[in-house]
């Protein structure tokens, strides 16, 4: 059923109240529609789908911007995939994000999981190179067990869900596993699927550990994520393992907040098993 389509959603009879937007920020170079939608969308992980968004006009008078900014903030979070507009009825939001869950039936990718909740993916591949495992930090050799002098390949991408740049991601993976690496062909998909396809199923990492935390965006990451400086995002450390426990990737993300949740289950029998510290990287 299509996003657009005026019978795919009703609501939910709840609303987000247009005092919830905080005032904009005149000097954070971001334009005052991306940072409109960037609130609302912020909001709407907390909300779920089926919300009734304020009107253009609430939204316009609330922030004292224009009713054409406004328009656009709106036209923004649609073009994202975050709400639908229907005529004669309001915005509504759409649905949730990205999950990151253990209960998937193989390794997901970032891109795996965009596209499980709905989104068209594709991978802006930045680097793909050749480099000195120790120009990788201290982190990636000590995990990939290489020695400091060992070939890595450096594939450094932004994942893009509905043309929105959502993830920047940094990987290395050791070149004795991984002989050649194709940047167009990562590009075309992303670099799981294209590990597998080149070099067989059993080359496609099938566990990880992975470590999240809440960061600001460094400089760069902030500039390819189209986000204000120092804004807040999700880094996750990966240790990605092929089926006999060979490390195959060590991988740096910054994620934004608003497009990936990570979902957990805890019981009280088995509790939650805590992955091994794999931060040694130095900060940004």
């Amino acid at each position: 059923m299509s996003r657009d389509d005026p019978d795919a959603r009703t609501g939910t009879g709840a609303e987000l109240p247009v005092s919830r937007l905080t005032p904009l920020s005149p000097s954070s170079g971001v334009p005052r529609y991306r940072q409109i939608a960037d609130q609302i969308a912020a909001l709407l992980t907390e909300l779920g789908a089926g919300v009734r968004l304020p009107s253009e006009h609430e939204i316009a008078s609330h922030l004292a911007v224009s009713r054409a900014t406004s328009t656009q903030a709106l036209r923004e979070l649609q073009s994202r995939g975050l709400v639908s507009r229907i005529q004669g009825r309001g915005t509504f939001s759409s649905g949730p994000p990205a999950v990151r869950t253990a209960a998937a039936q193989r390794l997901p990718s970032f891109s795996d999981d965009l596209r499980r909740a709905g989104h068209t993916t594709g991978e802006r591949v930045l680097r793909c190179e050749r480099a000195p495992a120790s120009s990788a930090g201290d982190a990636a050799p000590v995990r990939l067990g290489v020695s400091g002098d060992a070939l890595l390949w450096r594939v450094e991408r932004v994942i893009v869900s509905d043309s929105v740049p959502v993830a920047h991601v940094t990987s290395w993976l050791p070149e004795r596993r991984y002989p050649r690496m194709d940047a167009d062909a990562v590009g075309s998909g992303s670099l799981y699927e294209y590990l597998e396809r080149t070099y067989g199923a059993d080359a496609r990492p099938d566990r990880a550990d992975e470590e999240w935390a809440a960061v600001q965006a460094p400089r760069e990451t902030a500039k390819l994520l189209e986000l204000p400086r120092h804004a807040p995002v999700m880094r996750v450390f990966r240790l990605a393992m092929l089926g006999g426990g060979e490390p195959a990737e060590y991988g740096v993300s910054y994620v934004r907040g608003d497009s990936f949740v990570v979902a957990l289950r805890v019981s009280a029998d088995a509790g939650l098993r805590l992955s091994p510290r794999l931060r040694t990287e130095p900060s940004a």
